[in-house]
């Protein structure tokens, strides 16, 4: 009795577990093209646009089951590359009114996928709604950052302020262009840098500052900031995670205009400064230290 070769098994059941492209899956894939506005090539996309392909594909319309990022990615280049010049022309299924039930069949199935489907998917759409407003600079790292952050001061105990100052800021509860905003802002920026170098006062701050040095002295911006980089090696002075901080702010000579700043340590330097009011304020003098 003839029996066939071995190779000629294994082409015939690698053909038949082969899994075929639906019209359905084309269309799919040809939708989320134009849905991402990457209609001028069917190769030039972002790294991870495969990786998101192929989740829409298989966790959101669930058409594509079982078939990988790379099988996915061969078939556009090898198969619809061929039918179709670009994207642009290539025809797919979705209308406006399709897409609103797109999106309506979305939110009553999203409630079943995973913690981390939620999250790849959160991360995606959030990349793409910066991108669209202008922030592409976003990492869409931010999203696990922004619950990260909840959760660490959920357990230390401590308010929501990542929470809450979003709120006030989109909510104009607090005026970003005057005190205590410039406070608030040189904290947060103080701890996000690797420098001190790398920080900016804000004018409101820095004259906030001015006027409190004036009123009670440097040794106020010496309580106020706290021992600072005090008996810290050369290495780790201006690097702010290395601060023995109680409230951040920049030195005395970082206030002082740099053609009055004086030479030598124990020297003094007129200051003219403006109040919130616009009153006139006569020339003081501060006392380095």
């Amino acid at each position: 009795m003839h029996q066939p070769a071995a190779d000629s098994i294994g082409s015939k059941t690698k053909t038949t577990l082969r899994k075929k492209w639906s019209k359905e899956e084309d269309e799919a894939i040809i939708d989320f093209y134009h849905a991402q506005k990457a209609l001028a090539s069917w190769s030039d996309v972002s790294d991870d646009f495969w990786e998101r392909l192929h989740l829409h594909l298989n966790v959101i319309l669930k058409v594509s089951q079982g078939k990988s990022a790379a099988t996915i990615r061969k078939h556009v280049l090898h198969v619809l590359q061929k039918k179709h010049a670009n994207p642009a022309s290539a025809k797919g299924s979705r209308s406006e009114t399709e897409s609103v039930q797109f999106v309506e069949q979305f939110e009553s199935t999203v409630h079943s996928l995973s913690t981390d489907h939620v999250m790849k998917l959160s991360q995606i759409l959030f990349k793409e709604m910066a991108t669209r407003k202008g922030f592409a600079h976003y990492s869409e790292e931010f999203v696990a950052n922004l619950f990260a952050s909840s959760e660490l001061l959920k357990h230390a105990g401590r308010s929501d302020v990542v929470y809450k100052l979003t709120n006030a800021i989109a909510n104009r509860r607090i005026d970003v262009n005057k005190m205590p905003f410039g406070l608030i802002e040189y904290q947060v920026d103080f701890f996000s840098a690797t420098n001190v170098h790398q920080i900016r006062i804000a004018p409101d701050y820095r004259m906030w500052l001015k006027g409190m040095v004036a009123q009670f002295g440097t040794k106020f911006l010496t309580a106020f900031r706290g021992p600072m980089w005090d008996g810290r090696s050369a290495e780790e002075r201006g690097n702010p995670c290395k601060a023995q901080v109680n409230v951040c702010a920049p030195g005395t000579a970082s206030l002082l205009p740099a053609r009055k700043r004086p030479a030598e340590s124990d020297a003094t330097a007129q200051v003219r400064l403006t109040d919130p009011l616009g009153a006139s304020i006569n020339y003081v003098t501060l006392v380095v230290h």
